[in-house]
Formats: structure tokens, C-alpha cells, sequence
């Protein structure tokens, strides 16, 4: 009984009490140089290990360009090893067609992915490293356009579904002219709420809409894929409301872009509320829109706070 009873604590207490704080970067994500220094660590790390596939390999500096930076090492790296896995499947006569998807965060992107997963043939991620700052730099915009390019040659769809592909739409539109984009809209207090459990409550979690080493909470992988907001007067003593309000203020202006670009391409551009992303006329029109056949279905990924739906799906090769 006093097993039981202290298993049951345990499971009250991961449920409700505030996650532990993560251990702080070794590095910082919004410096370059410090980026490329730590892929260089890892990438030599990576060189002592023996007997890896080539599709292993890949999924191991897509880890690494997660948490670093995709220098030119890295990359070489990993385009030869994609071209080797790639080898085995057959080439297509026409390349396969690209569809990203955009969406905040917390707003149905992991469903999105999974769906368009469905599509016969078809290569479709979510928030595939490496991570694009909402300043996107060249180097990582290069490295996805690369490997859509190389990966829709064997696959007829092609797709990733990521919060920072917004200020990096134009460059896919550019470098493929027949790609589409699916936006994702949620109502900004839904969503902001949904992303307070995923950042953490309280001092010392994530917040990356706040201004890099702001003394509160500490930095993250991502942070600089998200835009930053000046500090409320209030935040030190009551940094959740800060936070709250910083999230709500970046899910209304991310909504606000996508409606931009949706109305300059609506031929390219296609909206969707999250709320309806169940519904079977909905999905169908989403795969009208994409130009393919999926299978229609109930999703709920990564619902109430989960995640680990999207961590399944985030790094194919």
C-alpha cells in the first residue's frame, strides 16, 4: 500500500508541481560564433564514434544542427550521407511537389505533419533542425532548400511544419515556384495558454519572446527562432503574467503576418483554424489544396500540453 500511495505521489507531483529548470547552455543561441564552436565540438565528437549508417548519421547532425548552427562542415557532412541513403530509392521523373506548413506553435502543427505524412510516398516532418531565426540567416535557409531539393527527387511530397518557416517563406516560394504553404490559425488566448506548460512556470524556465540574459529565465535551444519583447514593469514580480502576455502578443502578430501573406498568394497560401483541422471537409480540402491524397482522420497530436507526439515526429532524415 505505502508503494503504491508514494507511486501515486509521484505522479500528482510530475503532473502539477513546476517542471524542474533545465541546465544552462553552454553555449548562446543568438551568437554565431558560439553556434558554429559548439557544432564544431559535437560534430568531433561524432567522428569518434564507429560503425554508424549513413541514415544514422544523419539523424545525428540534424541533432546536432538543433542545437548549434549548420556550418559548412556540418552540412557537407550531412548531403553526403543524405545522398547515400537516398540512392537506394528510386528517381523520380519529375521532382515531388513541397508543401510547408506555418503555424505559431501549439496550433495543431504536429497533427498537420502526421496528416500530410499520409500521402503516399511522401516525406513530411516536424520542426526538422536546423532551427531558422526570426532573423533568418543564410546558412540555414540554404541547408533546408538543399534538402528539400535533394529529398523531392525520391519522394512525391515534400514537407516541413515549423513556427519559423514565416520569414522564410518567400526564399521556398523563390527557390520552388510550385510550392504551397498550409497556415495554421489558433485564437491567441488558446494558444497562449497551451504554451505555458510546454515553457515552464515560474523564475528560471523558458521564455524566448523575452530579451536574451534578462536575468529571469534561462535561454533555450530555440530561443532565437522567436521574436523578443520588451520586459513588462511588472515581470520580476510576476514573471507568468509577463510571460502570458509576451506569448499572446507574438501569437496575435504571427497571426496577423500569416493573414498578410495569405491575402498577397492566396494561390500559395492556404489558412486553416485549428479548431477546424478535424473536420473531414477541412482535411479534404487541405489535401485538394496540397495536391495529393492522404487518409482523413481525428487528429490530436501533442493535445493538453503534450509534446512528445511532435518529438516523435521531428527528425526523419
Amino acid at each position: 500500500m505505502r508503494a503504491r500511495l508514494q507511486k501515486v505521489g509521484r505522479r500528482l507531483a510530475s503532473r502539477y508541481l513546476p517542471r524542474k529548470p533545465p541546465l544552462a547552455l553552454d553555449y548562446d543561441p543568438y551568437d554565431q560564433q558560439s553556434c558554429e564552436s559548439k557544432a564544431r565540438r559535437l560534430l568531433a565528437d561524432l567522428h569518434r564514434e564507429a560503425g554508424l549508417k549513413p541514415v544514422e548519421i544523419c539523424r545525428r547532425l540534424l541533432e546536432i544542427a538543433e542545437v548549434s548552427y549548420p556550418t559548412h562542415e556540418l552540412a557537407a557532412e550531412y548531403f553526403a550521407n543524405l545522398e547515400i541513403t537516398l540512392a537506394d530509392r528510386p528517381r523520380l521523373e519529375e521532382p515531388g511537389r513541397i508543401v510547408i506548413g506555418l503555424g505559431p506553435g501549439r496550433c495543431g502543427s504536429t497533427s498537420l505533419s502526421a496528416m500530410l505524412g499520409t500521402v503516399p510516398d511522401s516525406c513530411c516532418t516536424h520542426e526538422t533542425p536546423p532551427p531558422i531565426s526570426w532573423t533568418p540567416r543564410g546558412e540555414q535557409i540554404a541547408f533546408h532548400l538543399k534538402r528539400f531539393a535533394l529529398l523531392a527527387d525520391h519522394h512525391a511530397l515534400v514537407s516541413d511544419v515549423s513556427h519559423w518557416w514565416l520569414n522564410a517563406i518567400d526564399e521556398v516560394f523563390a527557390r520552388f515556384p510550385d510550392a504551397r504553404a498550409i497556415g495554421l490559425v489558433r485564437d491567441p488566448e488558446d494558444c497562449a495558454r497551451s504554451f505555458m506548460p510546454v515553457q515552464g512556470v515560474g523564475r528560471g524556465t523558458f521564455n524566448p519572446w523575452a530579451p536574451p540574459r534578462n536575468g529571469l529565465w534561462r535561454a533555450g535551444h530555440w530561443d532565437a527562432s522567436y521574436p523578443t519583447y520588451p520586459l513588462a514593469s511588472y515581470a520580476a514580480r510576476d514573471p507568468d503574467r509577463a510571460k502570458l502576455e509576451l506569448i499572446r502578443r507574438y501569437v496575435a502578430e504571427y497571426n496577423q503576418q500569416l493573414e498578410t501573406l495569405a491575402r498577397r498568394a492566396p494561390e500559395r497560401i492556404k489558412l486553416v483554424r485549428t479548431e477546424d483541422l478535424s473536420d473531414d471537409g477541412v482535411q479534404a480540402e487541405i489535401f485538394q489544396f496540397a495536391r495529393a491524397r492522404g487518409r482523413i482522420s481525428e487528429w490530436r497530436l501533442n493535445a493538453r500540453g503534450a509534446i512528445a507526439d511532435g518529438k516523435r515526429r521531428q527528425i526523419k532524415f
